[in-house]
């Protein structure tokens, strides 16, 4: 999860800035998953380049690990 923002207008010096709205907003969205699911939270904004490259390389890990269960005799 990106918690340095969710879009254009939640960063700093924007009208939607408010970290702690944003702190609540990820903790109650965490509740909502089954304890099963791994979050992993970010220090970025949802629109960098770091947070794509983030979801690219979990995805990735995500396709390798059903690729080997599936070759597992």
């Amino acid at each position: 999860m990106p918690i340095g923002g969710w879009s254009t207008l939640s960063v700093k010096d924007q009208p939607l800035y408010d970290p702690k709205a944003d702190r609540v907003f990820v903790e109650e969205l965490k509740r909502q998953f089954k304890p099963e699911i791994e979050v992993m939270e970010l220090n970025v904004h949802l629109n960098t380049p770091e947070f794509a490259m983030a979801v690219v390389e979990a995805l990735e890990a995500m396709m390798k690990e059903k690729v080997n269960r599936k070759n597992i005799p």
